[in-house]
């Protein structure tokens, strides 16, 4: 923009007009005043691109910065507030509180939009968690606005139309001053000739550029905007591919995790079957999944049982495996286990009641809730070794 291309402006504005506009309209709640201001303050960067440093803030909170000074200016004229009106002095410590309340406060619509730079929205994130419910309402209210801005598809545009025409009389104007300049005028006593001529071509000289500029606007604007949809096209492509790999990346997580969780009970399950004092029962098929065995294995010196089961069916909705105790005054739940086809399951059990002596146990299939078996018997054993 320094360089005077419009091209970049038309950039700046699909880039930061959203957020401008939102902005503005959460303070005015006037969307033409709203649309004003985003047009004024993409206008002034365009009059000022040459004093930009990005040394002091980034283009968006620069933008932003230009935005909110407009439209708290338009509200206190509004409220019918003196320029000369000012509140009282803060302490030191107020004063920095504040501005770096107003520094956040501007980062607040570049988040509604997803315009923030890395480290801004780390800095947003930290000060938000610290619990400020002000900031987090207005970036919520910002985010509607937003929304409903893009369903309405009409407000950057007409943001960009003010801008337009605004590009278009500063061109005229050029033309204008051209056209005065190139004038005959009287040469007055002691004028050279040669100063006339000088301002006669740099007046054709401003004219010749004003047409170029005419010329070339429509096919600058219309590669900015097909430049600006490929680009869109192109992000939005960008960030199905990131959701994407994210997912995956979960996915993986979840996966890992999972096979870290079998991995630890089978080897919980290899100490308890191989500990001194371990009571083995193998389980056999008892029922209609005859391609199904199990173990269970239990330790007092550990306080320690568990079970493992292969190739039992995946259990019906709102049913579950139950293993059983048996012992002479009858049989004691001893848990839950989960298991489905091809899969070996593991799980843990609660102890016998203490005095009554294990003789064998048995796997049924039962509803949620039951204290007894009730279902069908999938596996069954007897104690083999003390």
């Amino acid at each position: 923009m320094a360089a005077g291309d419009a091209n970049s402006l038309r950039v700046l504005t699909a880039r930061y007009a959203p957020a401008l506009t939102a902005m503005a309209l959460h303070l005015l709640n006037d969307q033409d005043a709203a649309e004003e201001i985003a047009s004024v303050a993409l206008w002034r960067a365009w009059s000022e691109a040459k004093l930009y440093d990005p040394r002091r803030s980034s283009v968006g909170q620069w933008l932003v910065g230009i935005a909110r000074r407009q439209a708290t200016d338009r509200v206190r004229r509004a409220n019918g507030c003196r320029q000369h009106d000012h509140p009282p002095a803060a302490d030191s410590a107020g004063t920095q509180t504040s501005t770096e309340h107003e520094r956040i406060a501007n980062l607040l619509p570049l988040a509604a939009v997803d315009r923030l730079q890395p480290d801004q929205n780390r800095l947003l994130q930290e000060h938000l968690r610290q619990g400020c419910d002000r900031c987090e309402r207005e970036l919520r209210e910002l985010r509607n606005i937003v929304a409903a801005l893009d369903r309405s598809e009409r407000s950057e545009h007409r943001v960009w139309q003010r801008l337009e025409g605004r590009l278009h009389a500063e061109a005229a104007a050029a033309h204008s001053l051209a056209r005065a300049v190139s004038r005959p005028r009287r040469i007055g006593q002691g004028e050279p000739r040669s100063s006339i001529k000088w301002w006669r071509g740099l007046a054709l000289f401003a004219l010749g550029t004003a047409i170029l500029l005419f010329a070339a606007y429509d096919r600058i604007i219309k590669r900015a905007r097909h430049g600006e949809v490929r680009q869109l096209e192109q992000l939005e492509s960008l960030n199905w591919q990131l959701n994407h790999l994210r997912a995956d990346a979960a996915s993986a997580r979840m996966q890992a995790e999972s096979l870290r969780g079998e991995v630890a009970a089978e080897e919980k399950f290899v100490r308890l079957l191989t500990s001194p004092d371990s009571r083995v029962i193998r389980l056999v098929p008892a029922g209609p999944a005859r391609a199904t065995a199990g173990l269970v294995a239990s330790s007092d010196a550990s306080h320690t049982a568990m079970v493992q089961a292969l190739g039992l069916p995946a259990p019906p909705t709102g049913k579950a495996y139950v293993l059983w105790w048996i012992t002479r005054y009858g049989s004691v739940k001893a848990g839950l286990l989960a298991a489905g086809p091809q899969q070996l399951a593991v799980a843990p059990l609660s102890m016998p009641p203490p005095g009554q002596r294990v003789i064998a146990a048995t796997l049924t299939l039962e509803p949620a809730g039951v204290q007894k078996p009730r279902g069908p018997v999938f596996l069954q054993g007897s104690v083999e070794r003390e």
